[in-house]
């Protein structure tokens, strides 16, 4: 097992749905940390080799307090220019709608647990020997304009909340519950999967045990 501590000043993990509606789930999302992982480890995600190489991979995610969300305006820019409007816009799309874009700050802050022997070692080399391995890309909290600040790997875990998944058997009354993606599918959405979670303490979330309902299979 790994632990990576993370902190970041801004982050926004949407849910998958159309560029006009960018929500943001409350914290960092489960496919979310499987492609920030495979990001520091120098692996394109979205190589389809990746789906059976690193199937057996399962990750946990803790956080000490769940960050504040906010919203920002943004300018979305739509279509391409013909007949009048070709000239009028000189190269630039014509239409250009103002939307409300939600982002998380001020406490994006956790862990992100992981458990699978072949990408450990991979990490760590990429955590604290990055120009050792050839990056792909950079990583990022979920949008590629916000960025981690503070990224280690830590041998001891503080007390914090970890999300688990909410079994049939569970009666979560006065809990919040929270929807998160596990796996996301760019070809074919309707293959994309999210599931129920609720927060445990660190005591009740049992962290060093593999069957615990922390730990979450990443697969299709």
């Amino acid at each position: 097992m790994l632990f990576i501590y993370f902190k970041a000043p801004f982050g926004a993990f949407k849910p998958f749905q159309s560029v006009e509606m960018l929500a943001t789930v409350e914290f960092m999302t489960y496919s979310a940390a499987y492609g920030f992982l495979l990001g520091l480890a120098g692996i394109n995600s979205r190589d389809p080799r990746v789906k059976s190489a690193y199937i057996n991979t399962r990750i946990a995610l803790g956080t000490f307090n769940l960050p504040r969300k906010g919203r920002v305006l943004q300018q979305l820019h739509k279509g391409k220019p013909s007949g009048e409007d070709t000239e009028r816009a000189k190269g630039r799309k014509p239409k250009i709608d103002i939307f409300w874009k939600e982002l998380l700050y001020d406490g994006l802050e956790g862990y992100i647990g992981l458990d699978n022997h072949e990408l450990e070692p991979l990490i760590t080399q990429g955590i604290n020997n990055p120009q050792s391995i050839n990056y792909w890309g950079l990583p990022f909290m979920g949008d590629n304009n916000f960025f981690v600040e503070k990224l280690d790997i830590v041998q001891e875990v503080r007390e914090c909340q970890w999300f688990s998944l909410l079994r049939a058997s569970v009666s979560p009354q006065n809990q919040r519950l929270y929807y998160l993606s596990v796996w996301t599918d760019y070809q074919n959405s309707t293959n994309s999967k999210s599931l129920l979670f609720r927060l445990v303490p660190s005591p009740e979330a049992n962290l060093l045990n593999r069957d615990s309902d922390i730990w979450v299979p990443i697969s299709p």
